[in-house]
């Protein structure tokens, strides 16, 4: 199936993007921001473009008992940049923005064997509603359900609500494809060897 890679290639659409993977997958401290991700490989890409593009340099180390990895990024004033960018963003998510957060919170499914269905789901139903609104100006048209499910973890174990963004129609999926994209390898191994929908 066809796609996309896209990255961002200005310093503006870089940040713009980080802010959008941090939104999903990320964490910002007093002194630093810490991306995680399942992949070392997308995270190598990632830091690779930060330091090209940006000039700072991430470091990237393996989470102690887990298979996953973290990228961070050291500094008050990036603290205080991205801090102040994501609460923009969220509320009025640009394209870069969303290629992150797709990046940190997206699924590609196959269903019934053959219809190509994207889902991004957050804990956060703001944010999801604020995706759709601007993948819909953009003439993708996704909708909103929500799960609930219970986390048995010691210091959780209660009953959380996740939103879910569906695009399921034909054209709108293509159009996802074509303009969001896809860089992360867990989308790609999905796209590769499907056939056209």
């Amino acid at each position: 199936m066809k796609y996309r890679a896209i990255w961002p290639k200005t310093k503006k659409h870089l940040k713009e993007y980080l802010a959008g993977l941090i939104a999903g997958d990320g964490q910002i401290e007093k002194k630093r921001i810490t991306i995680t991700d399942s992949s070392k490989e997308f995270l190598n890409d990632v830091a690779r473009r930060v330091t090209n593009i940006l000039g700072i340099e991430p470091k990237i180390h393996q989470r102690t008992n887990a298979d996953a990895y973290y990228m961070r990024i050291y500094g008050v004033e990036a603290v205080k940049e991205f801090r102040q960018l994501m609460t923009e963003l969220k509320s009025r998510p640009t394209l870069n923005f969303i290629r992150g957060f797709f990046d940190a919170e997206g699924t590609i499914n196959v269903e019934q064997g053959k219809y190509v269905v994207i889902e991004i789901s957050q804990h956060e139903g703001t944010i999801i509603a604020n995706l759709a609104i601007a993948l819909r100006d953009r003439c993708i048209y996704p909708y909103i359900r929500y799960r609930e499910y219970y986390d048995p973890r010691p210091k959780k174990r209660k009953t959380y609500t996740r939103y879910v963004l569906r695009i399921k129609r034909v054209s709108s999926v293509y159009r996802f494809l074509s303009k969001v994209g896809v860089r992360h390898p867990k989308h790609i191994s999905r796209l590769i060897g499907l056939r056209p929908l």
